[in-house]
């Protein structure tokens, strides 16, 4: 479906055109109407339109200055013009101006059909020609993808809109999510930025290309040690050994270390934040299992779903050990569990449950800025086994009480900077990922610390705000995008993150001083 937006000064003409056309026969969708040119560009500045039927004749600006501040806004938008005998030279022009074409009042409906028939192909044309741009269509599927995992987008008609248009088949099949976690010092630490980020590309086709041996699969590079797939297996019985075949596969090929956290199975494409949700929770028990593939089905029985720790409990475990507080740490934690324990009517199960989500938040704190060490004389044993195993309220303090002891003396011997470290990781997940849609929260989950404290320590680090950078190094690719003359201005626009190029625009000017359009003809020039 093509969305399409009417707009005519006079109600009854749109009335008959809204309701006597079958647009959705015809594979149209009526975004909307519109009275005049100006109340047109306000519905094309925020909604994605594809065709635009007008008047010519109207009071304010006319049809033909209506074309020029769509294609102002959106280059890719067509036009069908309504035009009055006494109005043919007007269309005349709108043609010369790019219009597809035009429909003399009143109207005849099977000339009508005709006109948006062959404009439906035309339209197919275009999105197949977009296709062929490989480059250009890599970053916006990558840019996609992680939107619609991270739910940035989840209405499930626009989602299939743009799958289709960047040539991905999200049908409401079933379906999952698969995180894969890298882990493997050699690859990562000692590599270079660029070989490390080739290695993984090609680790990320690698994988692409087996999964789509047993289904469809659309990988993506989701974060600095991660890469994801949308997976549609053909067969759900044979997904558990797929993957444990592909894990030895990779082992013996890459000689590297993965772990696999697996989604739950959905078949609506609303879902997909979910399951990616649920796959890194997976992920997050590999802390505390021997596993390495893990689904988040077998853990979900540990998870009551209902808050069960104070909102706080994170951030106030960040503060401890970002800041040498360990002495206080053990005291802190089994405050929180002994008022748990109280305040639930001493229920085991919600105990159990608090223990298990305080390991993980420590665990995950250490594998982001800690050395394996530690990790592993916490993992060795299967803790969650071993919970499960003691009844005694006493007795569970104790064996917390132990772990803390144990990874409060491992921190003073392999201890790292973990602020630096995290602002280091901040800085190259932007310049990976800054055509998506980054928040100051999703920065945050990538380095594992409090958005609040993140944001101030990057602006201490860099000496500008999180958002003021991303913007900087947008407009830093979009530069070099724009000496590319076979890219459109609007492709430019989408590629670094942008949906409207109006803002973009206004973001380029206030930057360099420049319209994207003037930056290009310098650059053109600079080259002749």
């Amino acid at each position: 479906m093509f969305n399409i937006l009417i707009v005519d000064d006079d109600q009854i003409d749109i009335e008959g055109l809204s309701r006597f056309v079958n647009w959705k026969e015809l594979g149209y969708n009526v975004i909307g109407s519109a009275h005049s040119a100006t109340e047109a560009v306000g519905i094309i500045e925020t909604e994605y339109v594809d065709v635009v039927l007008t008047d010519i004749v109207m009071p304010g600006k006319n049809g033909l200055e209506l074309i020029k501040d769509a294609l102002e806004i959106n280059p890719n938008i067509k036009t069908v013009l309504l035009s009055g005998h006494s109005e043919f030279q007007y269309a005349k022009e709108a043609l010369r101006l790019g219009a597809f074409d035009y429909l003399m009042k009143p109207v005849d409906f099977n000339e009508l059909k005709s006109i948006f028939e062959k404009l439906k192909i035309s339209l197919h044309e275009d999105i197949l020609a977009k296709q062929k741009q490989v480059e250009f269509m890599k970053i916006l599927r990558m840019q996609f993808l992680n939107n619609i995992a991270g739910g940035v987008i989840q209405n499930p008609e626009y989602i299939h809109k743009k799958a289709y248009e960047i040539g991905i088949d999200l049908t409401d099949e079933s379906f999952c999510i698969i995180r894969f976690l890298v882990l493997n010092e050699k690859s990562h630490k000692n590599l270079e930025h660029g070989d490390y980020d080739s290695f993984k590309s090609a680790l990320t086709g690698e994988i692409a290309n087996y999964l789509e041996s047993y289904g469809k699969a659309y990988a993506f590079e989701n974060n600095i040690s991660e890469i994801s797939v949308i997976f549609y297996p053909k067969d759900l019985t044979k997904l558990e050994s797929i993957l444990k075949k592909l894990m030895l596969t990779i082992d013996i090929v890459k000689s590297i270390n993965l772990y696999l956290g697996v989604g739950g199975i959905y078949n609506t494409v609303g879902m997909l934040s979910h399951s990616y949700r649920e796959a890194g929770k997976a992920l997050d028990y590999r802390y505390i299992n021997k596993s390495s593939l893990l689904f988040y089905k077998n853990i979900s029985r540990f998870i009551t779903g209902k808050p069960v720790v104070p909102a706080n409990l994170e951030e106030s475990i960040q503060e401890h050990l970002l800041h040498d507080n360990e002495e206080a740490f053990e005291e802190h934690i089994l405050n929180i569990i002994s008022e748990l324990y109280t305040d639930n009517m001493y229920d085991r199960g919600v105990l159990l449950e608090a223990c298990i989500e305080i390991l993980l938040i420590i665990n995950r704190f250490l594998g982001k800025y800690h050395s394996r060490e530690v990790q592993t004389a916490q993992s060795d044993h299967n803790v969650i086994g071993t919970l499960l195993k003691i009844d005694n309220y006493e007795e569970i303090k104790k064996f917390i009480s132990s772990y803390l002891r144990k990874t409060i003396s491992g921190l003073h011997t392999v201890r790292e900077k973990p602020l630096g470290l995290a602002i280091e990781s901040v800085l190259r997940y932007i310049n990976e990922h800054y055509n998506e849609n980054l928040s100051l929260q999703k920065l945050s989950d990538v380095v594992y610390m409090h958005p609040t404290y993140l944001s101030k320590l990057f602006k201490e680090k860099t000496g500008e705000n999180f958002s003021e950078y991303i913007m900087k190094v947008r407009i830093e690719q979009s530069k070099k995008l724009l000496q590319d003359l076979s890219l459109r201005m609007y492709d430019v626009c989408e590629m670094v993150g942008y949906d409207s190029p109006k803002h973009f625009g206004r973001i380029f000017k206030e930057i360099t001083g420049i319209t994207p359009k003037d930056f290009r003809k310098q650059s053109k020039g600079l080259k002749q």
